[in-house]
């Protein structure tokens, strides 16, 4: 499975340590250069979802979905069913390589999953479905927010670059918000235990 990481240029020690993540479980991944809250203040000018009347996203938050959708991008065009995103400061499970490198063990129906964890209370169902080496997954039922660590279908990676084209929204929103449309019709699971955590 493809595994993009998503680093700042100007953060050379997190390339560092997520590369060495990386070695430390035997994978491969593809650097995805961040975009820059820095180098682009015209970010809160775009139009965003209608969800931030009230509390509009800030200048990082923008940045941090285009880096994001940029990764969706690339799984939406590649000929592989499923992709794994990262941002830089994951810390990885010991068996993480072995899920990593296969696809095998996602269920046929899953449009995301999330693979990490911020050790906060979350709902899934209670049905799980073993996917070996001790991992299983259960639906998401609630909203788990964070995209430290997560796999997309092709299919919703296309999903979420359609739905950003003309408005911007949170990344984790976005993907694992079931009151937006993008992640509210779809199937989500958690994987547990989680595969990373920041």
């Amino acid at each position: 499975m493809k595994c993009l990481v998503i680093n700042l240029d100007r953060s050379p020690d997190r390339l560092a340590h997520i590369t060495a993540e990386f070695a430390r479980i035997g994978v491969a991944f593809e650097r995805i250069v961040a975009i820059d809250a820095r180098d682009h203040p015209d970010l809160v000018l775009q139009p965003q979802h209608a969800m931030y009347a009230i509390r509009r996203l800030s200048r990082s938050e923008i940045a941090c979905m285009h880096s994001h959708r940029a990764c969706w991008s690339i799984i939406a065009r590649d000929d592989a069913p499923y992709g794994a995103v990262f941002e830089d400061d994951m810390v990885f499970s010991a068996k993480a390589g072995a899920l990593l490198a296969d696809t095998g063990w996602i269920p046929a129906d899953a449009d995301a999953i999330k693979l990490e964890t911020f050790f906060s209370k979350t709902m899934i169902q209670r049905k799980k479905t073993s996917v070996g080496r001790g991992f299983s997954v259960f639906r998401l039922r609630r909203s788990h927010m964070g995209t430290g660590g997560y796999v997309l279908s092709r299919q919703m990676a296309r999903d979420l670059l359609e739905a950003t084209a003309q408005a911007n929204a949170a990344a984790d929103d976005l993907v694992f918000n079931p009151a937006f449309p993008t992640s509210g019709s779809k199937t989500i699971y958690q994987l547990v235990p989680a595969l990373c955590a920041q």
